[in-house]
């Protein structure tokens, strides 16, 4: 696998290890600030998911800068009702065309023994990126591809590209390789991870990579790049779903309108502005703790009353025309991300 990474082989994310969610409470933030070694720029009502972020922040290569460094927090707990996504649906990436993340790289992949022990024997090392987890099974699908900047459309969407995706990776969602839930058989090591989240393996030694997207599983704690292609998927029977992602700073952008002031007065590391990532039209909000937004404003963004692709389906739909109607920054050939995936997935 190292001799794969030097070829450039295409790591989009890696399954760090695993976590356990706190009780629910109601808690709902999106992208905000505070210093990701610094436990007191955190709001004391999201101090129980300190645990999970500090998991996360030791496995940057960059560990004693990014200490200092402002990171963006996303948790949302909700009731989600059956058929509907509590986050955003469709294929999208979290980086902008006109508006980047940091990209995120994989310095060492996490290592999971083949035999499956439970947890991580190494978390692994990234340079920046972004991490996630949701407490439901099934509710996530990653693929293991980097979209091209210039192929992502407005607000990181990516619905364009199904087909694409599709062809290089034509077999169904499943959930990362596992031992098979057999007590009697692997007793402790029953059902436990094995091997890179990447790969798959009929026997212990038949790894390859794998030809679907990866479903992900409750309290599985994934790392990604920022054009790694995901969405949020609609749950088979209603129920309280909590989820968690950090950005681990070098955003560009800090968009007002969607995102989650920090009382603590914790500023984002960014332009902040004040138009909505998908449509660009002017929306005016009032932020917290004494940050205002350029010009001024009305109102602050939140989980149910806040944008779009971040709010609860309990209490309306997920629809948008800015997220269906794909609209390019400029022109782009679907030939290139076939291109870049050519060879295999992770060969």
């Amino acid at each position: 696998m190292a001799e794969s990474l030097k070829e450039g082989a295409t790591i989009a994310f890696a399954h760090c290890d695993n976590v356990s969610f706190p009780a629910p409470s109601g808690l709902c933030c999106n992208m905000m600030p505070f210093v990701m070694g610094d436990k007191a720029t955190l709001p004391e009502e999201y101090h129980v998911y300190w645990k999970i972020i500090q998991k996360c922040v030791l496995t940057l290569v960059e560990r004693a800068s990014a200490r200092e460094r402002v990171g963006y927090l996303t948790i949302h707990e909700s009731i989600v009702q059956e058929g509907f996504s509590q986050r955003r649906p469709g294929l999208h990436t979290e980086g902008f065309t006109r508006a980047p993340c940091d990209r995120g790289e994989v310095q060492d992949l996490p290592y999971w023994h083949a035999w499956g022990f439970g947890h991580a024997m190494r978390p692994g090392k990234y340079h920046g990126g972004i991490f996630l987890a949701s407490n439901v099974d099934d509710s996530c699908h990653v693929y293991n591809a980097v979209v091209p900047e210039e192929l992502v459309g407005k607000g990181g969407d990516v619905e364009h590209l199904r087909d694409v995706l599709n062809e290089h990776f034509p077999n169904p969602p499943k959930p990362r390789t596992r031992q098979p839930n057999d007590i009697d058989r692997y007793g402790d090591h029953a059902g436990c991870a094995r091997h890179h989240a990447h790969m798959e393996a009929d026997l212990q030694s038949d790894w390859r990579p794998t030809r679907g997207p990866i479903s992900l599983q409750a309290g599985e704690l994934f790392w990604m790049t920022d054009r790694t292609p995901h969405q949020s998927m609609p749950v088979k029977v209603g129920q309280p779903r909590q989820f968690f992602r950090l950005v681990t700073g070098g955003i560009d952008t800090w968009y007002a309108a969607h995102s989650t002031s920090n009382p603590l007065g914790v500023r984002a590391q960014a332009a902040v502005v004040e138009f909505d990532k998908f449509t660009g039209k002017p929306v005016r909000v009032e932020l917290t703790g004494g940050d205002i937004a350029a010009g001024g404003g009305t109102a602050m963004s939140s989980c149910n009353s806040g944008p779009v692709e971040e709010r609860d389906p309990g209490n309306e739909p997920l629809h948008n025309d800015s997220l269906t109607n794909v609209n390019l920054n400029g022109p782009f050939s679907t030939t290139e991300l076939s291109d870049a995936l050519e060879g295999g997935p992770g060969a």
